[in-house]
């Protein structure tokens, strides 16, 4: 199960999650990125961390492609 809150200003964006796994395990994660547009494209380059108990917090680095029609 996932819960999400997720926003977006002018040159940010962002997002905090909460997942609920199959062993009883409560995995919140955040996000925060840059939304850039060209053309009829959305890139958000992001960077996500994810905080498990007894696990290092491991950052994460992503890009997120959109296409606006």
């Amino acid at each position: 199960m996932t819960g999400y809150v997720q926003y977006e200003l002018a040159y940010l964006f962002g997002r905090v999650q909460l997942d609920l796994l199959s062993d009883q395990r409560w995995v919140p994660q955040f996000t925060v990125g840059v939304p850039l547009s060209w053309q009829q494209f959305k890139f958000q380059p992001h960077l996500g961390l994810t905080w498990e108990k007894d696990k290092p917090v491991q950052p994460r680095f992503g890009v997120r492609v959109q296409y606006v029609f």
